[in-house]
């Protein structure tokens, strides 16, 4: 079900966002693991503001692309609280649930951070994310054309979940919001890493390598800057295996 309902998601916010001028852009991976880091939050959740803060100051990391790939989920299940998050999906709460299942996250809170697949508590004391080498897994690659339609190809040094996917999100920066009632009222959010849109594509084997056509998400959403991420994974597990991303302003 969750499966089917990020698919019908993605198809819904499929519109125009711009065009990447003259040759598709290439995003690559090096075949050393690369660290999808994963925030649940949501603009109605009191806590929040902080790991948002956290998180939006992997824009200014060296490692950003190279070593880490940061998303932010906003969660649903605060709504009921007086706010109604804008960036809010069942979708990606439905995300979170799944790695509780999977045995990744020990329950469904927010602030929440994954870091590679599993729960990551160690920002409330120590907000400096130290990673460890990464093993070697495989490359992966995402070429993107000026329709934003994509060609992925992911050649692994290791073996993949029988089940294994491509996940795509779109992401956005420089978002702010005034938030008028609920537990923040007052107060002016800013985000960075916003999953915009979510899509997945099944990987089919070709030779050596796996291949997938995707087609990036797109919003309506104002935003100041655009990125992406993509990761492989399998459907019945959410843990990553290798991720890439980038701008989507070549810069």
């Amino acid at each position: 079900m969750w499966f089917r309902r990020i698919v019908l998601f993605s198809l819904m916010l499929i519109v125009q966002i711009g065009r990447v001028e003259g040759a598709p852009m290439k995003f690559t991976s090096p075949v050393a693991q690369v660290q999808l880091v994963e925030l649940y939050t949501s603009e109605g959740c009191s806590s929040c503001p902080p790991a948002d803060r956290w998180l939006s100051g992997f824009t200014q990391d060296a490692r950003l692309w190279r070593d880490i790939v940061p998303v932010a989920f906003h969660v649903d299940y605060w709504n009921y609280l007086g706010w109604e998050d804008r960036f809010a999906s069942p979708v990606y709460s439905e995300r979170q649930q799944h790695y509780v299942q999977a045995g990744g996250v020990s329950q469904v809170y927010t602030p929440g951070i994954v870091v590679q697949g599993r729960e990551w508590r160690g920002w409330f004391s120590k907000p400096d994310l130290e990673l460890e080498a990464g093993r070697p897994v495989g490359q992966l690659q995402v070429e993107l054309g000026d329709d934003h339609h994509g060609e992925v190809s992911f050649e692994p040094s290791t073996t993949i979940p029988a089940d294994a996917i491509v996940n795509v999100a779109l992401l956005g920066f420089g978002l702010a919001t005034d938030i008028k009632n609920g537990e923040n009222s007052g107060r002016t959010l800013h985000h960075d890493f916003v999953v915009l849109g979510l899509t997945q594509a099944p990987l089919k084997r070709d030779g050596d390598h796996y291949v997938a056509d995707i087609v990036l998400p797109g919003t309506r959403q104002e935003v100041h800057r655009l990125g992406f991420a993509a990761w492989i994974s399998g459907t019945s597990n959410p843990a990553p295996l290798q991720a890439v991303g980038g701008w989507l302003d070549g810069k």
